[in-house]
């Protein structure tokens, strides 16, 4: 298996609506190839930072899953 972290901030503006637009997200993921499982995370103390935690089968998946993002709508938030 193959584990991705990403950790972000985003900006302040748009904090309260991005568990949606990152709930959206993994919804998107689920369905490609090689994924396993996905966590949405978010700081405690600060209401700007995210992270991702997403369980692919494979490191191959996991780069083939990066390498179709930027054609995702998806994924334009990102």
């Amino acid at each position: 298996p193959c584990l991705e972290v990403a950790v972000y901030t985003v900006h302040a503006a748009h904090a309260a609506e991005f568990p949606a637009v990152q709930a959206a997200m993994h919804a998107r993921l689920r369905a490609m190839p090689g994924f396993r499982a996905a966590e949405r995370l978010r700081g405690l103390d600060d209401p700007t930072l995210f992270a991702d935690h997403v369980w692919w089968a494979t490191r191959a998946a996991a780069d083939a899953a990066a390498a179709a993002l930027p054609t995702l709508p998806e994924a334009a938030p990102f």
